[in-house]
């Protein structure tokens, strides 16, 4: 019995060493693919990474006094991947093909921007630079905003602009905004309101900021220098100053296609009717008919559904008898 025992304890002491041996050996495994995935070359690593993410300032070289910071392109890899889209390498072997280039004959840079006039460059701290410039510039224009550096000369595009050749700053590329920032953080604040009009643009709103004027002498907020929004859709002046009511006029609109769908059209007791002899006009909400030659009105949907079938009827019976007096005439056209 003692045996029996021994035994017992020495097979499940043998199931735990087995159980203990395989956690170890998975949590090597794992640990082993986590060193393999951080043996992956700078470059690669970073050509992945650089466009994913969304900052002014992502995926920029950081310059050292000649090196590269921790965490950024390697420095014998830097002219081979992520350069060569700004970037193009020479040397004696591969010349410019420049006959003004003063370089031709020994390894140098150039960037292959034409608004940079082909810019030379023979340290690899100025190719650095000038790469983190197009790529600042690359990012700004992906949050629509376009980067001027002190030495840019933004005259051109935008006019009398009081920051140029002073500070670096960022022009809205927006249709009819002229913001300029020096700061990045402005930028991210100024495209979220871009984005945030864009919206209500979408859903069929105008909005209107307190330094905005919407220019409708009708408007009841035309003079109170508030934020308000306009309804876009023809035939609808609906105006308001709170955004919980995009979401009940949207409602209404929704209801409102799906009556004219059927058929109808809804007035409220606030609005004016568009028929003149209505008995129901600005007295209780109420439909119209709007098939040709019906004035039916009533206030209960209810009664929609009841009207609805009459004119289904009536549209079936006046197939039919279409369909009938079809066969009658051919029938009669054949026969003879």
């Amino acid at each position: 019995m003692a045996s029996i025992v021994s035994s017992n304890a020495e097979h499940a002491s043998a199931n735990s060493k087995a159980e203990l041996l395989q956690k170890i050996f998975k949590r090597s495994s794992a640990i082993s693919q986590v060193s393999s995935s951080s043996c992956v070359p700078p470059s690669v690593k970073y050509s992945e990474n650089a466009d994913s993410i969304d900052t002014i300032t992502a995926g920029t070289v950081s310059s050292g006094v000649g090196s590269i910071k921790k965490g950024t392109l390697d420095p014998t890899n830097f002219d081979e991947d992520v350069f060569d889209k700004y970037i193009s390498k020479y040397t004696s072997k591969h010349p410019c093909m420049q006959a003004s280039c003063p370089h031709i004959n020994r390894d140098h840079y150039h960037c292959t921007d034409s608004d940079c006039n082909f810019q030379r460059f023979t340290n690899k701290s100025d190719v650095i630079r000038h790469y983190n410039m197009h790529k600042k510039r690359d990012n700004s224009l992906a949050h629509g905003f376009m980067r001027f550096a002190p030495t840019d000369d933004c005259s051109r595009q935008f006019g009398n602009c009081h920051l140029n050749g002073k500070s670096t700053h960022y022009h809205c590329l927006h249709t009819s905004c002229t913001k300029v920032y020096t700061s990045t953080s402005d930028v991210m604040t100024h495209e979220n309101f871009h984005k945030k009009n864009q919206q209500f643009v979408s859903n069929g709103f105008e909005r209107y900021r307190a330094t905005e004027s919407c220019g409708m002498s009708d408007c009841p907020f035309v003079n109170q220098r508030t934020t308000h929004f306009h309804c876009t859709r023809p035939g609808c002046n609906f105006t308001f100053k709170n955004k919980c009511d995009i979401e009940k006029h949207k409602a209404y609109h929704t209801r409102d296609d799906a009556y004219t769908r059927q058929g109808f059209k809804k007035f409220y007791k606030n609005e004016a009717c568009q028929f003149p002899t209505c008995a129901w006009n600005r007295t209780a909400n109420h439909f119209h008919c709007l098939r040709n030659n019906c004035g039916f009105s009533f206030t209960s949907t209810s009664q929609m559904v009841s009207h609805k079938r009459k004119h289904d009827r009536q549209d079936l019976m006046g197939s039919d008898s279409l369909s009938s007096s079809k066969k009658k005439y051919f029938g009669t056209f054949c026969f003879k």
